[in-house]
């Protein structure tokens, strides 16, 4: 999750896979990603050229991230 997170602070992430599966999970798990710092939607890392798959029962999510608007909390990659 930490690796996750430090590669896209520093920008070095251009294509992003999410798999997403019909079942709910709790408690006090490890997330997929640590904490990027955005603490409102309006300043989330976007993604353009988004896909979704089934893939039998579950879903697959891919796209690129959009570093046009990267958002100032992070700081994305450089000049």
């Amino acid at each position: 999750a930490q690796i996750a997170a430090s590669a896209l602070h520093a920008g070095m992430v251009q294509k992003i896979h999410f798999f997403y599966g019909p079942k709910i999970l709790g408690g006090s798990g490890l997330s997929g990603i640590a904490d990027l710092g955005v603490g409102r939607l309006e300043e989330a890392i976007k993604l353009r050229e988004v896909r979704l798959k089934r893939l039998a029962g579950d879903f697959a999510v891919e796209g690129y991230v959009d570093t046009s608007e990267f958002p100032s909390s992070i700081s994305g990659p450089g000049p």
